[in-house]
């Protein structure tokens, strides 16, 4: 080993020692410093022979990119830019494509298109599988670098390679646009329903949706039906989901948490009085209702609320945080998993619906009259 590289190497691992140490008072003891050494090898031999130069700082860069992403489909590195770019596409509004995607055993897999967006206009469906992006194959790649690939100027173009179940993968083109983030809304239907569509939770999601019903006077006296559809409703902000829940439950557990740390357990109670109180409701949920969305539905069919109706939701019931590290990145890292009030663990096993639709599963329509919304009306009027 270089002796210059080797001093530089001894620093490191010293800043790694201190750090570990500020955490733990431990550490010391636990620091797997043989473990270490095998990383500071592998370095040395990719410094040494690799075809290509690589400097030091891409290396650690990547060597923790790794680290993380092996921990889960969830948890990641983020660069400082991809650290910024995720606190702009909180803000409501990004550009993309509009495809929220999670990493499985199988690979890439859609959760769920964003209503109106170009991958919902191409007819992307939750369960569709990635491939490439632009050519680029995902096999290696983690969710960072599909975000990378992912993401781009509106008016760009980018070519997905998918396949659907077992049938022959087929190219998709789609042009990338400002996505909006879409919030609450929705309608009367005929025989006094009305239907309520969120498409993903954010901060502002249960203010938008008790003003809706208000506007619309949705009540036990003038309506006899409620049909809530998260249907392709990846998640979104967790405190919106628990938010609504609270809305309208009157009493009881929302939801719980649970993680290796105590301090991360809790529960979550609804407080007294709920919007829409005394109206029958029915909830649709399929494979892309994900995340807070199967907070909410878990926690209203629980408490005996709704009635939940649809397909198995996709079980993506992780609590993650976002760690910033020193040189403006972050680490994403999941650290509980979310429980709903009977005690049910949300992923990887999702949400199993009261009433089990058969057949292919249909998304939301424009509309708002697609099969599905009429067979929810259908088992509204047997709840009567």
């Amino acid at each position: 080993m270089p002796a210059s590289f080797e001093r530089v190497t001894i620093r490191r691992l010293a800043a790694l020692a201190l750090i570990a140490a500020a955490g733990s008072v431990h550490a010391a003891d636990n620091l797997p410093w043989q473990e270490a050494r095998r990383l500071v090898d592998a370095m040395e031999k990719i410094r040494a022979q690799y075809v290509e130069p690589v400097d030091d700082a891409t290396l650690i860069q990547n060597a923790i990119r790794g680290m993380a992403a092996g921990l889960d489909p969830y948890s990641a590195y983020l660069s400082p830019e991809e650290h910024e770019q995720l606190r702009i596409d909180a803000r409501g509004r990004y550009e993309g494509i509009g495809l929220e995607v999670a990493q499985t055993a199988e690979g890439f897999v859609i959760i769920a298109p964003l209503d109106g967006s170009p991958a919902a206009r191409a007819g992307l469906l939750p369960g569709d599988r990635l491939l490439r992006v632009n050519g680029v194959p995902l096999d290696e790649a983690d969710p960072a670098m599909l975000d990378r690939l992912l993401a781009g100027p509106a008016e760009t173009q980018v070519r997905l390679t998918v396949q659907r179940g077992d049938e022959q993968p087929f190219e998709v083109q789609l042009k990338r646009e400002t996505i909006t983030i879409p919030s609450v809304s929705g309608r009367r239907l005929a025989d006094d329903i009305f239907y309520a569509r969120i498409s993903l939770f954010s901060d502002g999601s249960a203010r938008d949706l008790a003003a809706l019903l208000a506007e619309h006077k949705v009540s036990a006296a003038n309506t006899r039906g409620l049909i809530l559809d998260l249907r392709n409703n990846a998640g979104g902000v967790v405190e919106g989901a628990v938010a609504i829940a609270d809305e309208l439950l009157d009493r009881g557990t929302i939801m719980s948490v649970q993680g290796r740390d105590p301090m991360y357990d809790m529960e979550f109670h609804a407080a007294p009085g709920s919007i829409a109180e005394g109206v029958p409701m029915v909830v649709l949920i399929n494979s892309g209702t994900a995340s807070a969305a199967e907070i909410l539905a878990g926690a209203l069919k629980d408490q005996g609320r709704a009635l939940l109706a649809g397909t198995r939701s996709f079980g993506k019931g992780a609590m993650q945080s976002l760690i910033p590290l020193e040189d403006g990145g972050a680490l994403k890292l999941t650290i509980a998993y979310y429980r709903t009030p009977a005690g049910h663990r949300i992923h990887e096993s999702g949400i199993v619906p009261d009433v089990i639709f058969d057949g292919e599963e249909v998304p939301p329509a424009e509309n708002a009259r697609d099969p599905w919304v009429e067979r929810a009306i259908a088992l509204l009027g047997m709840a009567e």
